[in-house]
């Protein structure tokens, strides 16, 4: 009897990115259409309307402007790994699903690819964060320097412990919006958790020290994200890696 062929590896590359193929290039476009937008305010502030702003709120916007054009891009640019709700649906369909299982591989094969395919992904995304940050530094006079680096980390973490829950939860409820929606309740939850110690800076938010408790609440997390930088590869191998082997467990639970 002549033995089966196993399939290609990067027909299952192409069948984990199909889904998710029109929604990357859009993510994409969204961020340089972001970074025009910081671009574009930049000028006004030195030309334009804005250039007539004065006091606090010219300050706080001069603070909080080459962050938000460094940051925002770069974190939509990775964000992409958590997939989309078209990839979810597409991944829980009967035929989809009967289909996957005709094909000669092993589940845990599925589970190297699936687990590839999203550290490709985000790969892919922190490099394109990290150069719209370079980018952005140079347009805003900023030194572009290990801290920039090690903030953009802490948000691909972050990310990665969110796209292994959001799959998670997929597979648990088999409803790729409740998926989405009780990821949301557990990150605003654990954002409440980290509040509750800075209640004194949030207060100091909507008062007239608005600036320095900014200030001093970026400190705290700059400093954390450079601690943390060391780890950050390891944590985000773990995350995505455990997340797809639960997920594989979960799925084969679900058949039996």
């Amino acid at each position: 009897m002549e033995k089966r062929k196993s399939a290609p590896i990067w027909g299952l590359f192409y069948r984990e990115l199909y889904p998710t193929l029109k929604e990357v290039i859009l993510c994409y476009v969204l961020g340089i259409v972001l970074c025009i937008v910081f671009y574009l305010i930049k000028l006004s502030m030195e030309i334009g309307n804005l250039a007539d702003m004065n006091g606090d709120d010219l300050s706080m916007l001069k603070m909080m402007l080459p962050g938000y054009a460094i940051y925002l891009p770069g974190i939509l640019f990775m964000a992409e790994v958590n997939g989309s709700l078209s990839a979810f649906q597409f991944e829980m369909q009967p035929k989809f699903r009967c289909f996957t299982a005709s094909i000669p591989v092993s589940e845990w094969k599925f589970v190297g690819v699936k687990f590839l395919t999203s550290a490709s992904i985000l790969v892919v995304g922190i490099l394109a964060a990290i150069l719209n940050a370079a980018i952005m530094c140079s347009v805003f006079d900023t030194a572009f320097d290990q801290t920039i680096i090690a903030n953009l980390m802490l948000c691909a973490v972050g990310l990665s412990i969110v796209c292994a829950g959001l799959y998670l939860f997929n597979y648990l409820f088999r409803n790729p919006m409740v998926a989405i929606i009780t990821a949301l309740v557990i990150l605003y939850a654990a954002v409440i958790i980290w509040m509750v110690p800075h209640f004194d800076l949030i207060e100091q938010l909507s008062t007239e020290n608005e600036t320095n408790a900014m200030s001093i609440i970026l400190d705290k997390i700059t400093g954390f994200s450079a601690a943390f930088l060391p780890f950050s590869v390891p944590c985000i191998i773990g995350s995505l890696g455990l997340g797809w082997v639960l997920c594989a467990l979960l799925a084969k639970r679900r058949e039996k």
